[in-house]
């Protein structure tokens, strides 16, 4: 017939029991932390625009003063003939 389950036998399935479903409960929030929240698009998005901001705020003031100074330099010449 069976022998009887000692104490030690109990508590050894018990510690597998939680190890199963220690496991199970890891994988599950696992499974669950691989969604994203925000749209990765969304991020680059904003980058590009503060990029692009930044980059207005250098080169058009350059390019301002190249303008003007194409201005001057052929009304120079249309004055000079």
């Amino acid at each position: 017939m069976h022998a009887p389950v000692s104490r030690t036998d109990s508590a050894m399935e018990e510690d597998t029991i939680v190890e199963k479903k220690s496991a199970a409960d890891w994988q599950e929030k696992a499974a669950g932390n691989v969604y994203m929240d925000e749209d990765p698009l969304k991020d680059e998005a904003e980058q590009e625009r503060k990029l692009v901001k930044a980059l207005d705020r250098r080169l058009l003031p350059l390019f301002c003063v190249f303008y003007f100074t194409d201005f001057l330099d052929r009304a120079n010449i249309g004055n000079a003939t």
